[in-house]
């Protein structure tokens, strides 16, 4: 490694600064703020466009059609992209604008024609898509940073994502859980885009088309079902190469540390785990750039320090932002228990497969090969772009030894979020490794008589076929939560398909709610709900006096305290030792308790931490006695299945 950088000279210009670099970046590097604001605006308007073209066809929820649409919007994009990069005369704006245009519809158009028939988002309201749904709903409701279900707390998932969704969804008059679905989509769909736009500056335009392609593959995966996660870790990569070359230069450029921190503080401020994870890249890349300078470690040193010094003022001052309520009152009032990250599924356990003989798994391979040469000698045009994702595969790969490593301290670091991180680095050196050996290929094949327009054609149907085929895999990865989609049932009662299922709790939720404002006589902003039937806090804007499962739980909300305190109200062997536990209550009592009607009494679900067993949650219902509930001390009402009980003051 201090061979390489002596080779390139850790205090000189960056490669591509002279003319040794790699190819000129073309319209990428002449984008001024205005224009990339414009393509910013197209790309919105684009995706909202193909979403509601999408959602005004009058299909069966149950049809092919859709993933015959997608194969040839596949095609004709990659025909379209093709045009561009092979076109001579196009004007620069021009050509960015097609190319923006073309990305942001096709990663848009496929991941919305499967829901076309729903307005849930992938996953319905199952598992982790309640409590994001939950979010969102809290959002909309107020602009307040407020915990997603307990009442008087301040946030500790990071809101700003749900945040301008929530603003969004205010703005237009759409029900949270209505809203999720196309700001979902639509930042999915527009990341390809700003990937591009990115890139572009890095490594030139025709060469970022293939980064934003595989950026778009990348995200037909379980990357879609976290929309808010997915456009920082797909930038990461280009945040690292940004920050190599400027820890590597002999001036670093402050404009470049300041934008490297404001992208690791938003980061932060909407998905921590990789806000963490860029700091600690950033870090370990000035440690390699120290390391590597054996001629003068100490202005090595000097620089690197003060590189991190530039991007953390910013970081931090934007993280704090979401964060410092949660600071604050967290260092009041104590250190509390955080189970959050006490999770090992089976892909946490072992390291994400990249090896495959299909389309996909080989381009992974080949720039698996590519950084594994990077890591022996430099080689190619972009030999510094090689080593900054060499240094971030590395990183990742050594977030999963970390991960195991955890486990003995009885947690974990959800290494299996990095999966997708992982994927798109090593398809990102695939593309530059393919950049540096097509053209020798073209040379080569051109002496033997071979047409480069033909050539081109050829190499174009086989992009196609080789794209057409890795998504409509990729898209059957998520078949089930498609299905869950149109399974679940609106708040109204019936789902997309048009079915009524009784015994789907979802489907009560707008009776429930009407119930329980009519008992309450309170604004659902200020009505705080014990319930078992979650999904009514995923679509109504009620606290709720406990989360589903402790590691959706805020840290401060005492959930094990919580759960022996509801024990205790279920375990009351008469009506007044049950009111004078609810006028005890150390927080605010629950305004209205929803529970479920069975043989033996009326139920309530509470989850507990069975970390390390798989699944990590255990569930157990706690029974109330119905005779509880019967005097003029409470009013209650039937809902379908659940009985809504207030007490009546």
């Amino acid at each position: 490694m201090a061979q390489d950088l002596r080779t390139r000279g850790v205090g000189s210009p960056p490669v591509g600064a002279g003319g040794t670099g790699p190819e000129p970046v073309g319209p990428g590097r002449g984008l001024s703020a205005g224009s990339v604001a414009g393509l910013a605006v197209l790309a919105l308007a684009v995706s909202l466009a193909v979403q509601w073209a999408i959602t005004a066809v009058d299909l069966p929820a149950d049809t092919y059609v859709p993933a015959a649409v997608t194969t040839w919007t596949l095609v004709v994009a990659c025909a379209g992209l093709a045009a561009v990069v092979l076109s001579r005369r196009m004007p620069s704006w021009l050509r960015a604008g097609l190319i923006v245009a073309l990305l942001t519809a096709t990663a848009t158009s496929v991941l919305a024609w499967p829901l076309h028939g729903t307005s849930y988002y992938f996953g319905g309201l199952w598992a982790d898509q309640q409590f994001r749904t939950q979010y969102l709903t809290r959002m909309t409701d107020s602009p307040a940073l407020a915990d997603m279900n307990y009442a008087d707390l301040p946030s500790f998932y990071p809101a700003a994502w749900f945040w301008v969704a929530g603003r969004i969804a205010d703005l237009t008059g759409t029900p949270g859980w209505a809203a999720f679905k196309p700001v979902a989509l639509t930042t999915v769909g527009t990341t390809p885009a700003l990937v591009w736009v990115v890139w572009s500056r890095l490594v030139g335009w025709r060469t970022a088309i293939g980064v934003a392609v595989v950026t778009l593959v990348t995200s037909v995966s379980l990357s879609a079902t976290e929309p808010y996660s997915w456009p920082v870790a797909a930038l990461l990569p280009a945040v690292a190469v940004v920050f190599w070359r400027q820890v590597t230069f002999a001036a670093p450029r402050r404009a470049a540390l300041v934008c490297v921190g404001l992208f690791l503080g938003a980061a932060a401020a909407t998905y921590s785990l990789f806000g963490l994870a860029g700091a600690a890249l950033v870090t370990v890349l000035a440690g390699v750039a120290v390391a590597g300078a054996r001629e003068d470690r100490r202005g090595a040193l000097r620089r690197a320090v003060g590189c991190l010094v530039v991007a953390a003022v910013p970081a931090v001052l934007l993280a704090l932002v979401v964060w410092a309520p949660f600071l604050v009152t967290s260092l009041s009032s104590g250190n509390r228990d955080n189970v959050a990250a006490r999770f090992l599924p089976d892909i946490s356990a072992e390291l994400p497969a990249v090896l495959g003989a299909d389309p996909w798994h080989l381009l992974l391979g080949v720039g698996l090969l590519a950084l594994l040469a990077r890591l022996v000698t430099p080689w190619g045009r972009r030999p510094d772009v090689l080593l900054a994702l060499l240094v971030t595969a590395a990183v990742t790969y050594g977030w999963y030894a970390a991960n195991t490593l955890a486990l003995p301290f009885g947690t974990t670091l959800l290494a299996f979020r990095f999966q997708n991180l992982l994927v798109l680095v090593l398809a990102t050196a695939g593309v530059l490794a393919l950049a540096e050996l097509l053209p020798r290929a073209r040379s080569v094949l051109s002496g033997r008589s071979w047409q480069p327009r033909r050539l081109a054609v050829a190499a174009v149907l086989l992009a196609a076929l080789a794209l057409t085929q890795v998504v409509d895999a990729r898209v059957h990865d998520l078949d089930d939560r498609i299905d869950r989609a149109y399974a679940t049932p609106y708040p109204s009662g019936r789902n997309a398909r048009g079915e009524v299922d009784p015994d789907r709790e979802e489907g009560w939720n707008d009776a429930l709610a009407t119930s329980i404002d009519d008992l309450t006589g309170l604004a659902e902003d200020r009505a705080i709900v014990l319930s078992t039937d979650y999904t009514l806090l995923s679509v109504h804007a009620y606290r709720g006096f406990q989360s589903m499962i402790p590691h959706y739980a805020n840290p401060l909300a005492d959930y094990e305290a919580r759960a022996d305190y509801i024990h205790r109200l279920a375990a009351s062997s008469t009506q007044s030792e049950l009111l004078g536990l609810l006028d005890d209550c150390p927080w605010k009592a629950p305004d209205a308790l929803v529970l479920r009607r069975e043989d033996d009494g009326l139920h309530l679900r509470l989850g507990s931490d069975a970390f390390p067993a798989a699944p990590n949650t255990a569930f157990a219902d706690v029974v109330f006695d119905p005779d509880l509930f019967t005097s003029p001390a409470f009013r209650t009402e039937d809902v379908g299945p659940f009985v809504v009980a207030v007490r009546a003051d």
